[in-house]
């Protein structure tokens, strides 16, 4: 029949002039009055199916371009974090890392599998992660391969987690494969990034001990400073071993010690890794830390143990001489001295002690016949005295001397005939009476002897042929 009126185009249609029947809006456009002629495009970020009333809102995960009839997944390596995405740029690339699958909502949608990582944005899936070499570890979602901590190892590629060195062991570098052994003088507790040393006083000949009950007391006789490998006499270990022994001239009579003791002045030792010291021997002195006694130099002597300085050492006194390292002074023996004056100048420095060391010989015609002489006399009448002279040399049988300090044999005078010299004369002794001198004889000392006039002779005069 035919029609009166026109019926205006519903929802979701359009309806071009002429129409018989309302066109529903193709996929991509949408009508949301009534009476349109044509269907509106579907909006940047919205999708609209066929017959749309309005454009719908593209979801988290898809995005949807101008006149889009349905939604896109966001590509994968990308991700939509939000909704209402027009472009397959979506909200932006994957975070590194992690990877997205097509339609991810977040940046980090999908974690690498641990023991892997990626330092790149954009991965579309877990081929893309990277194995974690060795001496690194890489949790789920690592960004890049993490250096083992100092104290912690990887041996091994694709590692989660690094592992701690075991007691007895330990590395302190970053990225290492294995653990080192903790040496002598320390121990490892585990997770030890450095060796701990055994405090001083202590020791440990062990490698890889694992706490400090691997450090024991250093004996008597040594000093342990810390990190000490040796505190003991251990003649077994056949490593070379570093002599802790107090060293001469110290020594330690407690354990558990950093430090040896100096022996104090008046004391040495001379020997390693002893306990006490001795006291200084005579004839020496012993400053600090000696480890032996230094000789009383000459022209000094040391009567007493324990002597501390040079100056504990006695200056030789007068009438004596002291050679190094004396322990007593020694007499001068007879023909020698040593004067007061000498000592003197020692005393007063303008001579060193050095000059007392020995004794002076008597100088010519002079001697002196008792030990420990500090002058030498006048040589005696009747005799000469050469340079060390002990005694006056009787001038010989038909010779005198009336002089003293006579140095020779030379200044003995022949004694005149008709006189009597024995050996040592000071003066000729005329022949008496009755007596006179043979000159007939060979020697001068057979010559200066009075002998009685022969039976039936006289002489009644004195000092007569």
């Amino acid at each position: 029949a035919g029609q009166t009126a026109c019926v205006a185009c519903p929802l979701g249609h359009a309806c071009p002039n002429g129409s018989a029947t309302a066109v529903m809006c193709a996929g991509g456009s949408y009508s949301d009055v009534t009476g349109l002629t044509e269907c509106k495009p579907c909006e940047d970020g919205r999708y609209c199916p066929a017959g749309s009333l309005k454009g719908m809102k593209c979801a988290q995960g898809y995005f949807c371009p101008p006149a889009a009839s349905s939604m896109e997944r966001c590509p994968a390596g990308r991700y939509g974090g939000q909704s209402g995405l027009n472009s397959s740029l979506c909200s932006g690339p994957c975070d590194p890392g992690h990877y997205c699958e097509t339609g991810s909502t977040s940046a980090r949608s999908l974690p690498c599998p641990a023991g892997t990582y990626n330092g790149s944005s954009g991965l579309m899936n877990a081929d893309g992660c990277a194995t974690c070499p060795r001496g690194t570890r890489c949790p789920g979602g690592s960004a890049e391969a993490l250096e083992c901590a100092p104290g912690t190892v990887a041996p091994n590629p694709g590692t989660e987690a690094c592992v701690k060195c075991v007691a007895g062991k330990f590395q302190a570098k970053a990225g290492q494969l294995s653990c080192t052994d903790c040496p002598r003088g320390s121990y490892c507790e585990a997770g030890a990034n450095a060796e701990t040393r055994c405090s001083a006083g202590y020791y440990s000949d062990t490698v890889g001990a694992v706490n400090i009950t691997a450090c024991k007391p250093c004996e008597a006789g040594y000093a342990c400073p810390i990190g000490s490998v040796n505190g003991a006499l251990a003649p077994s270990l056949t490593w070379p071993i570093p002599d802790l022994k107090c060293q001469a001239g110290s020594v330690n009579n407690l354990t558990a010690q950093a430090t040896c003791r100096k022996c104090e002045a008046g004391t040495s030792q001379p020997d390693k890794g002893m306990q006490q010291c001795n006291v200084c021997e005579r004839g020496s002195y012993c400053t600090k830390g000696a480890s032996s006694g230094t000789p009383c130099p000459a022209g000094r002597f040391g009567n007493r143990t324990g002597l501390k300085i040079l100056h504990d050492c006695f200056l030789c006194e007068p009438g004596h001489s002291c050679l190094a390292k004396a322990e007593e002074q020694t007499a001068c023996t007879p023909g020698r001295i040593a004067p007061v004056a000498r000592y003197l100048e020692v005393l007063a420095r303008t001579l060193p002690a050095s000059n007392l060391s020995t004794c002076d010989l008597c100088e010519p015609g002079k001697f002196q016949a008792k030990k420990g002489g500090v002058e030498c006399d006048p040589c005696d009448q009747g005799g000469y005295c050469e340079a060390g002279a002990a005694n006056t040399v009787p001038c010989p049988a038909g010779k005198y001397n009336n002089l003293t300090g006579v140095v020779d044999e030379t200044g003995c005078k022949d004694c005149p005939a008709g006189t009597s010299c024995p050996a040592g004369t000071k003066s000729p002794d005329p022949c008496p009476p009755g007596s006179r001198t043979d000159e007939s004889l060979t020697t001068l000392a057979e010559r200066r002897v009075c002998k009685k006039c022969e039976a039936g002779k006289y002489q009644d005069e004195p000092d007569r042929k």
